[in-house]
Formats: C-alpha cells, sequence, structure tokens
C-alpha cells in the first residue's frame, strides 16, 4: 500500500509542476508592474506568517535599494 502512496506522491508533484510550467507561459504575457506586484504580496504575506521574522526586514532592503536581497528574500517567503 505504501507503494502506491508514493505513486500517489510522484503524480500530484508532476502533476504540480505541470500547472506551474502551463501558468508560467500564460504569465509572460503580464506587465512587469503586475508581476513585481504579485510577487510583493505573496512575500509580504509570507513574512508577516512566519512568526519569527518581521517585515522591518523589508524596509531595510526598500532604504538600501538593494534589489539582489529583495529577490532572495522574496524567494524565500514565496515558497511553501
Amino acid at each position: 500500500m505504501e507503494r502506491i502512496e508514493c505513486w500517489d506522491c510522484i503524480s500530484e508533484m508532476q502533476y504540480q509542476d505541470d500547472v506551474k510550467e502551463r501558468l508560467t507561459k500564460l504569465l509572460i504575457n503580464a506587465s512587469p508592474q503586475r508581476l513585481a506586484q504579485l510577487v510583493a504580496n505573496l512575500a509580504v504575506n509570507g513574512i508577516v506568517k512566519d512568526s519569527n521574522n518581521n517585515i522591518s526586514r523589508f524596509e531595510t532592503i526598500i532604504a538600501t535599494k538593494n534589489l539582489e536581497q529583495a529577490l532572495v528574500l522574496a524567494s524565500i517567503y514565496t515558497e511553501e
């Protein structure tokens, strides 16, 4: 029975990857501003949900205009 559950997990992961790929192709046509808005919302919502961090981390990044650090922190908080 456990082997079937494993195949179910693999199938679900493949399905999720397929949806991500197709959604990526669709979002290519979105404006950079709209995509930036979506990423910012996901990142801020992610950091607010994390009890060990606070939103002031983004304030520092914004003040110093550190794009690379913003992208790294956003990528951390937009992953599940």
